[in-house]
């Protein structure tokens, strides 16, 4: 499979993610997916605001890095390694706090099917660029993760996919 197949798979694995959780909101009433159930936890749509946001920031990153030519290391163990831990510690069942830029300011009050409309004109933005891409850059370390340090554009849309599901699950618990 080329480097472009396994970045298009990737992608067509989020944007089914995405499918799937609209597909289970649209049911809900605009009231629940608003719903705060304490002044500390985020409603479903905030929720779907911070993966968003999230994404968003990833890109920006990316292609900021990108614009100036920079030395890239290419991609090794390690760098799978960190990719893997970054998904499996969203798997377990620990309190992570979001960084700054990706938690504070979410809507008190938004409408589910603007935000998805949003959402996928980012996903498209994404792939867009990603697609434009040169193979060779596919195998260097590129994103930068907070935590989990340096990882392929692989890494960073693996660590995508688990981030949604992660927050699936905080969707549920949170409506009524």
């Amino acid at each position: 499979m080329t480097s472009k197949a396994k970045i298009n798979q990737r992608l067509d694995q989020l944007n089914q993610q995405l499918e799937s959780l609209h597909q289970r909101l649209r049911s809900r009433s605009h009231e629940h997916l608003n719903y705060k159930p304490s002044p500390e936890r985020w409603s479903a749509m905030q929720n779907l605001h911070h993966l968003m946001r999230a994404e968003g920031f990833a890109l920006q990153y990316v292609k900021k890095k990108l614009s100036f030519v920079p030395q890239l290391s290419p991609i090794t163990w390690k760098t799978r390694w960190r990719g893997w831990m970054a998904c499996t510690y969203l798997s377990l069942p620990i309190k992570v706090k979001a960084p700054k830029a990706v938690r504070e300011e979410l809507p008190e009050d938004s409408q589910l099917e603007a935000v998805v409309v949003e959402w996928k004109a980012k996903r498209l933005e994404l792939a867009t660029y990603l697609n434009g891409l040169p193979e060779e850059i596919l195998n260097k370390e590129i994103y930068k993760h907070p935590v989990a340090g340096r990882l392929s554009l692989y890494g960073m849309l693996d660590f995508m996919k688990a981030h949604v599901k992660r927050h699936q699950g905080q969707i549920d618990r949170t409506l009524p």
